[in-house]
């Protein structure tokens, strides 16, 4: 999980970029196009001021680790989206995933990721 979290925090420029709304959307996006998450399949749902919502309806590290028979290493990654999202700004922003059992791991279609401005 700290090898995992140390990737994402690398992704999103935690270090030499401003932690914005913003950015964290932008750094996200490029992830998903040319990073560790290029292979999965996402949708985005809302992208607006204050909530950015997307699915992954196909994962690669769930796919990898169900084929390896092993899928509950999934949970791994999934704390990693936990962690990463949730401390990026956490005085700001509140990740979560519209309820429990929202990730292909618990047998949902997709996995639900929300990021939302705290009030």
């Amino acid at each position: 999980m700290t090898s995992g979290l140390a990737v994402q925090q690398a992704n999103f420029r935690n270090v030499e970029t401003l932690r914005t709304f913003e950015n964290l959307k932008k750094f996200q996006q490029r992830t998903n196009k040319e990073g560790s998450t290029k292979l999965n399949t996402v949708e985005i749902i809302e992208e607006s001021e204050n909530k950015y919502e997307f699915r992954v309806t196909r994962c690669l590290f769930h796919e990898l680790f169900t084929y390896l028979k092993i899928p509950e290493l999934t949970s791994v990654m999934c704390s990693i989206d936990n962690a990463i999202f949730n401390t990026y700004l956490p005085e700001k922003l509140m990740f979560h995933r519209n309820g429990i059992n929202k990730t292909l791991l618990d047998g949902h279609e997709y996995c639900e990721f929300v990021i939302e401005k705290k009030e």
